[in-house]
Formats: C-alpha cells, sequence, structure tokens
C-alpha cells in the first residue's frame, strides 16, 4: 500500500477527471449539432425529432461513452459494429465500403500528414492500434 501511494498523483488524476468531462460535454455539444443535425423522425414511430430529444440521446451516448469503469482505457478504439449495436445504436457511414469517398478520405489523410511534417509538428492519429504520434 505505501508503494501505491508514495507513486499517487492526486494533480494527475484531477486532469484525468477533467479529461474524462471535457470528452462527455464534446459528445453532448458535438452529436447534436453535426451527428444528428438531419435527424427530422424516430425509426420506428415516425415521430418529429426535437432539439430536447436530440440532446437527450446525445447525452445517453456520451455517458456510455464515458464510463471509464467500463473501458478502463482512453487509448483503446471503439469499433463501428459497437457503435451500432443495439446498445448504443448510432447510424454511421462506413467510408471503407465506399471506394470514392476512402480515396478521398485517405488522400487527405496523407496530404495532412504530409503538411504537419512540413511544419515539424507531431500528428497524432486515432486506429485500431491505439493512440499514435507520429514524428512526419
Amino acid at each position: 500500500m505505501a508503494l501505491l501511494l508514495s507513486k499517487f498523483d492526486p494533480a494527475k488524476l484531477f486532469y484525468i477527471e477533467q479529461a474524462n468531462e471535457r470528452s462527455i460535454e464534446l459528445l453532448k455539444e458535438w452529436l447534436p449539432r453535426h451527428k444528428f443535425k438531419d435527424w427530422k423522425t424516430t425509426e420506428d414511430t415516425k415521430k418529429r425529432v426535437t432539439n430536447k430529444m436530440k440532446q437527450e440521446r446525445a447525452a445517453e451516448i456520451a455517458e456510455i461513452l464515458g464510463n471509464p469503469q467500463r473501458w478502463h482505457s482512453h487509448g483503446r478504439g471503439i469499433s463501428i459494429q459497437y457503435l451500432e449495436s443495439d446498445e448504443i445504436k448510432l447510424k454511421i457511414d462506413n467510408f471503407s465500403e465506399n471506394p470514392e469517398l476512402n480515396n478521398l478520405i485517405r488522400s487527405y489523410y496523407n496530404l495532412t500528414v504530409d503538411y504537419m511534417g512540413k511544419l515539424g509538428k507531431p500528428f497524432v492519429i486515432h486506429s485500431p492500434k491505439g493512440v499514435r504520434r507520429l514524428h512526419v
């Protein structure tokens, strides 16, 4: 126990808690504004979707994805299959299934990596292999 306490850093714990709370806040803002912007009716009942419904749905998703007891890591990706599962129920356009869109996004990505390399800045990506920092 003494070893654990000697390595305990309250400031780092506070930083992690703040980062988690901020991630949840960002999801609650981003989902209604961007992901749900064209969501007009519910899929099952065809009811008109209100801004309040979008905000409530975003909060549900944010709470699931922001639960550290469930995920135990920020560096691990969450699959499209899970995001589309019955628990979260997000509708996702998988660009890898569209060759033209896939090519455009990959080209944009390569351009971004090249640009960041010319600036001498590190470039951070999230991938199935976790978070990677590239120094190009």
